[in-house]
């Protein structure tokens, strides 16, 4: 099977649209933590695409935080993550149906369902809320 980003990249080529790729594992693209936030804030979409053993495995990104955390809707290939967002966010296992409804939702979009979303992340799912949930759990156990 076609890697999905090459599949994004396909769908930008296709649709006229300027694909960018900055940081992972490149260390030629690699950019600040602020230069990130910058990049997908004005980026048309900012997918949390994952491969298909992340899919199965339920595997859950930091990405998809970070993005809704930075101003952008969500989109994912992850019905595990879809879910986690009580399907608040844009899904689809079809990368090509997932920038579609995507570029869709940004052109006719609805500030408040980001707001919503931005505060489901705030509220619920900061390193801060991880280490407090951890404490938690140490206290039960100790209890």
């Amino acid at each position: 099977p076609t890697p999905p980003w090459d599949l994004v990249k396909e769908y930008c080529k296709n649709n006229n649209i300027e694909y960018k790729n900055f940081g992972g594992f490149n260390m030629e693209t690699k950019v600040t933590a602020e230069e990130n936030m910058k990049l997908i804030q004005k980026s048309l979409i900012a997918p949390s695409i994952q491969e298909e053993w992340q899919v199965k495995n339920s595997y859950i990104p930091c990405r998809i935080f970070k993005n809704i955390s930075y101003g952008k809707m969500g989109l994912t290939n992850n019905p595990y993550v879809y879910e986690l967002f009580n399907k608040k966010i844009i899904f689809d296992s079809d990368i090509t149906n997932l920038c579609d409804k995507g570029i869709n939702f940004f052109f006719n979009q609805k500030n408040n369902n980001i707001i919503e979303l931005m505060n489901i992340v705030k509220n619920n799912h900061t390193y801060i809320n991880r280490i407090n949930a951890i404490f938690w759990l140490i206290n039960k156990i100790k209890n």
